[in-house]
């Protein structure tokens, strides 16, 4: 992806009803859970169990949509429904592009 950011807080903001509290909190979980679930993604992959990878990608999907970073959710929706193909390369090259942006997400939400 490009030097644009790659979060956008609006949307995480007005469901958080402003609270800086409360978006703190979601920002750490995401920060906390997210490369964990994205590592277990890479294993799944690997695995070629296209189940878990699944059930992965829609787990974490509705995070990335929460910090705004919907072109990264929206990978993650075609990870979850190309699962079902099983096209490894494809997989890989969609996950490669959301592991290669976490360092840049993680970067803008611990700015916030």
């Amino acid at each position: 992806m490009n030097n644009s950011k790659h979060t956008n807080l609006e949307y995480l903001e007005t469901t958080c009803g402003g609270s800086t509290d409360m978006m703190h909190a979601i920002i750490k979980m995401f920060i906390d859970s997210t490369p964990p679930i994205l590592a277990e993604m890479r294993n799944n992959l690997m695995s070629r169990n296209w189940d878990a990878l699944k059930s992965n990608a829609h787990k974490v999907k509705s995070s990335f949509m929460m910090i705004g970073a919907l072109a990264l959710g929206n990978k993650l929706q075609e990870i979850e429904l190309s699962s079902v193909n099983g096209d490894e390369l494809q997989l890989n090259s969609m996950l490669v592009i959301i592991e290669s942006s976490m360092e840049a997400v993680i970067g803008e939400l611990k700015t916030t």
